[in-house]
């Protein structure tokens, strides 16, 4: 049975949420050969945004993981697309994909984790200023900020 879940992103900033999967015993499920996917969809008014994110996916926009032998799923979004992000509120699923099916013929041996809802937490300024540290060693020392 899934078990519910709900937390917050900040809008603008990276988001980084990483879960352990673990039986009923609190034993690490090792998740060799798994697939996660997260679903995504907005409850606010108007707003029909829905996003999936399928691990083993890295890009400039996220980073969705799975670490098998530590039964670690991790999800990271960039600053960039957590600030593309309408929402107010969203639901959402985490669902492993099983190396094997549940039986000859079943297909697909999908199971839902972890469902819950998302809270967008927005900035007190609306259009952040960027910056842009030259000097990386001493981050006190910011140099030239656009």
């Amino acid at each position: 049975m899934a078990v519910q879940y709900n937390f917050e992103i900040e809008k603008g900033s990276v988001f980084y949420i990483s879960f352990e999967y673990r039986d009923e015993n609190n034993n690490i499920i090792n998740l060799t050969n798994y697939c996660a996917r997260m679903s995504i969809q907005s409850v606010t008014d108007g707003d029909n945004t829905k996003l999936t994110y399928i691990t083993d996916n890295i890009n400039s926009n996220y980073s969705f993981t799975i670490s098998p032998d530590q039964g670690l799923i991790t999800l990271q979004l960039a600053a960039s697309t957590t600030e593309g992000f309408d929402f107010a509120n969203a639901i959402y699923d985490l669902d492993l994909k099983l190396p094997n099916s549940q039986f000859v013929g079943a297909g697909d041996n999908i199971t839902r984790i972890l469902y819950g809802n998302i809270g967008m937490v927005s900035r007190n300024v609306t259009q952040p200023e960027p910056f842009v540290c030259n000097n990386l060693s001493d981050p006190d020392n910011c140099i030239s900020c656009e």
